[in-house]
């Protein structure tokens, strides 16, 4: 009883604090009713109430903690122990997610200790087995790099073209670049190995531009100007592009085309004014203008006009003076009248250079002669950028350089005539030829073969002579009597086997068969005695249609009628311009009808610049021209022509110009010039008829 009273008297006094009647019991429906009404409530605070959280984490990958091991090694410096936990994941774990980063991270380190053949099997397996990671990608760089270092280059360049196909990183594209350049620089292919530093360069950190940079120069330097030219169309970035220009202009200046040069290094000034190689290009400039341009209206002209050879020296002058008369109005637009700086050589070499110096102060344009210091004299042209076109027939001048030019009558131009004319318009095929035992017979020997042979033709007898004898009966016979082997080893009419070969036997088969590199291996006692035929009865026969003697004209006064004499006649005789004398008609023109001769120059043609030129010549001098003038006058009419005519501001465009003479109507036949400096001529052909020189126009003209 007491107990519930209490609890009543609690309950009165809450009730009365809230003015609310005590409820009355409540029953099961109640409780029920109050659920339903109050279960909505509970779901809304649970869903506003703190919830317990949830982990999200992937599970931990097996051997996770042994890859970021290794990472603490490799970053403390221990690559040996990092790669020791690498191989053991490796080996543990041959399915796991993070093999490709393992195998690549032990290559990787593999290389740095300088196993690069382990490295090669570890990137190996990882492209083989996880082609398409972003591991994968830099195996393949480390696959071409480990190529390279092996000098490997066409792997390098298989590898490297298939990491540009992938999907790649702009540090991975420096990389593949940068290899790139260095396989085409190592493979000596510059200008390729130039594309691909100037790909890379736009790639590449401050450090690594440097490191281009420095491979780039050294690439550069190794481009010709053609290269250079097309690497410009294709490349925008100023990287290249100021040292290709640059390296043009240096091309350009080796080549003494200076006018490209100054057209380089100007375009590169104004483009790069700051650049590295800026003042060297500006100092360039400077000197290619001071010492390389010319005066418009100078030549200079070296002639012998003292000492023993004084005479050739007076005609080839009056020659060139001649032209400067015809050209003696100014040089063109604008510029005075022609001046001619005549030095005298004296036959002198050193008296020729200092002349030619002084030319080169002088500024002339180019220089005329000389006849017989030629090759000294042309030496120092070439060497200080001077055209020079030399009187002289001398071998090989023009191959001292690209401004040497030679405007003279050759044995090779004469010896082309004859057999051309032989060959083509007489339709004969077989000759001899009887020379002088000096070095005048085997040039033109030599020259005759060669000739005769590019042709079609065939030397079937050559046979020297004693050029200090007045009997000659003996080498003629000789000559007629001369049979050969099918492999070209001369025989004799009753030599023996012992019996010693003359000097024209070792020229024919050191120089013309060209075996002396083979016997020159052997020594005296080793070489074989060579096989004569043996003849029976031998008849001499001349088995040869024209036979070719290269020798003076008192010398053939003498020979051909031995000829004669031992019936060696029913053959066309040839010789060479020194053949063209009246005298020599006078002494043996009986036996000489029908004898062909090449000259330089003919007083009698018919052609208009001959006429021309004669007409002129004896109205100057009152006597008649002969090959020097004329010879002298056209090379001076020649460069009269292109110097008043040339735009160029050098030398080298002058130089440039001649090369381009094709067909000159000179005095001395059509004359051009080859790449070689070498004039090509159409000389005069001359037959013997009665007691004159007739010329003979060939029918089928070069």
């Amino acid at each position: 009883m007491k107990k519930k009273a209490a609890a009543g008297g609690r309950r009165r006094r809450g009730a009365s604090i809230i003015g609310i009647s005590p409820p009355a019991p409540a029953t099961k429906s109640d409780l029920v009713k109050r659920l339903v009404l109050i279960l909505p409530l509970l779901c809304l605070l649970a869903a506003c109430a703190p919830k317990k959280p949830v982990s999200t984490e992937a599970p931990v990958e097996p051997g996770k903690q042994l890859l970021a091991q290794a990472e603490d090694r490799l970053a403390a410096g221990q690559p040996q122990e990092a790669l020791a936990l690498y191989d053991r994941y490796i080996q543990l774990h041959p399915d796991g997610k993070l093999l490709a980063e393992a195998l690549l991270n032990a290559g990787r380190i593999r290389r740095h200790l300088g196993r690069e053949e382990a490295a090669e099997s570890d990137y190996l397996r990882l492209v083989r087995d996880f082609p398409q990671s972003p591991q994968a990608t830099d195996a393949l760089l480390g696959l071409a790099e480990i190529f390279y270092e092996r000098g490997k280059y066409g792997e390098v360049l298989q590898f490297a073209s298939e990491v540009i196909q992938r999907p790649i990183s702009s540090a991975q594209i420096f990389r593949t670049y940068a290899l790139l350049g260095d396989t085409y620089l190592s493979t000596a292919a510059a200008k390729d190995a130039v594309y691909f530093f100037a790909m890379a360069g736009q790639h590449a950190d401050p450090i690594q531009s440097e490191q281009i940079r420095s491979k780039m120069k050294q690439a550069v330097r190794q481009l010709d100007s053609a290269a250079i030219a097309e690497l410009l169309q294709r490349l925008e970035d100023p990287l290249p592009v100021g040292y290709l220009l640059y390296q043009r202009g240096l091309n350009e200046t080796e080549a003494d085309n200076f006018s490209a040069a100054t057209g380089a290094l100007e375009q590169f000034l104004e483009r790069f004014p700051d650049h590295e190689y800026a003042e060297v290009a500006r100092a360039l400039v400077e000197e290619i203008r001071n010492n390389y341009t010319y005066h418009r209206n100078v030549l200079g002209c070296l002639l012998p006009l003292s000492g023993p050879y004084q005479p050739y020296g007076r005609r080839a002058l009056k020659g060139i003076e001649l032209a400067l008369h015809r050209f003696g109005g100014a040089a063109g637009p604008g510029q005075p009248g022609w001046q001619l700086l005549v030095r005298d050589t004296g036959s002198d070499p050193d008296r020729a250079v200092a002349a030619v110096q002084e030319f080169f102060a002088e500024k002339v344009a180019a220089v005329i002669g000389p006849i017989f210091t030629a090759e000294a004299a042309a030496a120092e042209a070439q060497a200080l950028g001077i055209p020079i076109m030399v009187l002289s027939q001398k071998e090989n001048l023009p191959d001292i350089g690209s401004f040497v030019f030679r405007n003279f009558m050759t044995p090779q131009m004469q010896a082309q005539t004859l057999v051309s004319h032989l060959v083509r318009d007489m339709g004969l095929r077989r000759f001899g030829v009887f020379f002088p035992e000096e070095t005048y017979g085997y040039t033109f020997l030599n020259e005759f073969w060669k000739q005769t042979t590019a042709l079609g033709g065939e030397v079937v007898a050559a046979q020297a002579y004693d050029g200090e004898q007045t009997d000659f009966s003996g080498a003629i016979r000789s000559l007629v009597g001369m049979d050969y082997y099918k492999d070209g080893v001369p025989a004799r009419p009753g030599a023996s086997e012992s019996a010693p070969w003359g000097p024209e036997c070792r020229f024919l088969e050191e120089v013309i068969l060209g075996v002396d590199d083979m016997r020159a291996h052997k020594t005296g006692s080793q070489r074989e005695a060579p096989k004569f035929e043996e003849l029976v009865d031998p008849v001499p026969v001349a088995d040869f249609d024209a036979l070719f003697i290269p020798d003076s004209a008192p010398k053939i006064g003498m020979i051909v009628p031995q000829l004669a004499y031992d019936d060696v006649t029913d053959v066309v005789l040839l010789g060479t311009n020194l053949w063209h004398s009246d005298r020599l008609l006078e002494l043996a023109g009986q036996y000489m009808q029908g004898a062909l001769v090449p000259d330089g120059y003919f007083a009698k043609s018919t052609s208009g610049p001959v006429i021309e030129f004669a007409g002129a010549y004896r109205d100057a001098h009152g006597e008649e021209p002969g090959f020097i003038e004329a010879i002298a006058y056209d090379t001076a009419t020649i460069l009269f022509d292109i110097v008043g005519r040339s735009q160029s501001e050098f030398r080298s465009g002058l130089r440039d110009e001649i090369l381009t003479v094709q067909g000159y109507p000179a005095v001395t036949g059509p004359t051009s010039f080859d790449q070689n400096g070498e004039a090509r001529k159409r000389l005069y052909l001359l037959e013997v008829k009665g007691r004159k020189f007739r010329e003979v126009r060939p029918k089928n003209p070069d």
